[in-house]
């Protein structure tokens, strides 16, 4: 691992393990899915599958997909998600599973799950193509044949480029071990350092491709569904994933 990758795992890390981000996500969690996400899970997702909710934070989409019938198994690398998910399970009339997990390295059987989602952008907070590989693949693998996979993503936006460039282009300047990728960036929010990815979409696609995924459904959040466009959030794409 090198420098700057090690920097922004504790980054990302940080960045939810406090009590700080416990409050918002439980927040966040109470405010269950988006009218997009309800739509591609009902037409995509088996309904009493086993689904794996990647990056669960404090359940905002595990909680639902329990409601709904299915079962719902969330999985986040950071205690407080985790804690903050068994705070509000116990509250729930539907309880999933939840288990503190890297995504990396799944502690699950192959062909195990009927179905998976990563939302609310998580694999933008993942630093490196190969981590995000790796979670990708694993995806891939607990999968069952033709098993379903629903991942958002932001998408890169033309008003971005002077952004990203600019420092892509400053990196070039930096030692080797500590340049950082194109649509990669770190930024100050409230007084912290954080970072976030925005892939080009055919090197995301292309990343899915080559981890085992076939896309046989993309589309843009704020497409699906009118209501979403009031959400205080940036759109996002959706890619609908079938194991090949």
């Amino acid at each position: 691992m090198n420098k700057t990758e090690q920097l922004t795992e504790e980054l990302v890390y940080n960045k939810f393990n406090t009590e700080e981000a416990l409050k918002k996500y439980i927040s966040i969690a109470r405010t269950k899915l988006w009218e997009s996400e309800e739509i591609l899970i009902e037409k995509y997702f088996k309904l009493g599958g086993r689904i794996l909710d990647i990056g669960c934070g404090c359940g905002r989409v595990t909680f639902p997909l329990a409601e709904k019938g299915y079962r719902a198994i969330g999985i986040d690398i950071c205690n407080k998600m985790i804690e903050g998910a068994r705070v509000l399970a116990k509250n729930a009339s539907h309880i999933p599973n939840f288990f503190l997990m890297d995504a990396r390295n799944m502690q699950f059987d192959d062909n195990s799950f009927d179905g998976a989602i990563f939302s609310f952008n998580g694999l933008s907070e993942v630093y490196g193509e190969d981590n995000r590989s790796k979670i990708l693949k694993e995806t891939n693998r607990v999968l069952r044949p033709e098993g379903r996979f629903i991942l958002s993503s932001p998408y890169f936006l033309l008003r971005y480029m002077p952004l990203f460039a600019a420092s892509f282009i400053c990196s070039k300047l930096m030692p080797k071990e500590e340049r950082i990728g194109f649509g990669d960036r770190f930024y100050i929010k409230n007084g912290k350092e954080c970072y976030f990815h925005v892939p080009k979409q055919k090197n995301l696609i292309s990343l899915l491709e080559s981890s085992g995924l076939d896309i046989v459904y993309s589309e843009k959040r704020n497409n699906l569904s009118k209501k979403d466009k009031k959400l205080d959030s940036f759109d996002c794409m959706f890619y609908v994933c079938e194991k090949k």
